[in-house]
């Protein structure tokens, strides 16, 4: 069983929070802690856990860290954390600021603890089922909407639901980045990006996310051509796969997939399974996300 501590207790946090408890028999919530002490002590009593006054304080009794506090917060917080040699779990992305997440990553190499990003698409059984195929890409077309909320409107999309797609698409492809552009047409909750990649790869992405596309109108689906001229779909919200109009979804896992994330983390901890979404990974995916909205920023 793994001694565990969350930093930061707000909606995702509260969420995970609720999946650690459910993991009983592999984590032990040592406690929470939240720079809001407010919200702190609320969910400390909602879910009878321990309430810490400082990081210092829960960091010393946890083996694992869950950070969960806001994206700006993640540098300082995954610092720390190595520096106190415990095993990390961390929201995506790694940092706000692609000069942090290639510090990150230096501060990884040879570092004997997991790390782990929390690119939550990686447990979808779409993806899952996408892993026993035999396939070469040669185009790809990823698109993620989404409804705009309170929560969301102040985070970057590229950041909030892009990455997701773009980690998924740098799995695939095994090819550096060659040429980044983004179209006219994006705006601050619409971003529009073509990718060209050193194999020839061509990947078009967007994200959207607008008050009027609800869940039932939301969409999150890759489109992959490949060299063999087959098409294979990966719907995302759907949990499905197609090939060529065929469905060849294997259900894999259980629904949930944070609760799957979570357990994938505790047994590359304590089974010393192959850490497949480490920091180096998310690396990759924040450069490519950092250039898209520098490009973006440009064209605004």
């Amino acid at each position: 069983m793994i001694k565990i501590g969350i930093i930061g207790v707000g909606y995702f946090g509260e969420k995970h929070l609720q999946n650690i408890l459910n993991l009983k028999e592999i984590f032990n919530v040592i406690g929470i802690y939240d720079n809001n002490s407010h919200r702190s002590h609320e969910i400390s009593k909602k879910y009878n856990v321990n309430e810490f006054k400082s990081i210092d304080l829960l960091t010393e009794q946890c083996e694992a860290i869950d950070i969960t506090a806001s994206t700006n917060s993640h540098y300082e917080l995954i610092k720390f954390c190595i520096k106190k040699d415990k095993h990390i779990f961390i929201e995506k992305p790694i940092s706000e600021k692609i000069e942090e997440a290639e510090e990150i990553q230096k501060l990884a190499q040879g570092y004997k603890k997991i790390i782990q990003i929390g690119f939550i698409e990686r447990f979808n059984d779409a993806f899952l089922s996408l892993l026993s195929l035999n396939f070469v890409v040669k185009k790809i077309k990823a698109v993620r909407t989404g409804l705009l909320t309170d929560r969301n409107k102040n985070n970057c999309i590229i950041q909030d639901m892009m990455i997701h797609d773009i980690d998924i698409i740098n799995f695939m492809i095994p090819s550096y980045i060659k040429n980044i552009s983004v179209d006219k047409e994006s705006k601050k909750d619409k971003v529009i990006s073509e990718l060209k990649f050193d194999n020839n790869c061509l990947v078009k992405i967007k994200a959207e996310r607008s008050k009027s596309i609800s869940r039932e109108k939301s969409e999150r689906k890759i489109t992959i051509e490949t060299e063999s001229h087959e098409e294979i779909i990966l719907d995302l919200l759907n949990r499905k796969v197609y090939k060529d109009n065929i469905e060849i979804t294997k259900k894999i896992q259980k629904p949930n997939a944070l609760e799957n994330e979570l357990t994938y983390f505790h047994n590359c901890i304590k089974k010393k399974q192959k850490n497949e979404i480490s920091v180096k990974s998310a690396y990759k995916s924040s450069i490519i996300a950092s250039e898209i909205k520098k490009k973006l920023n440009d064209l605004l």
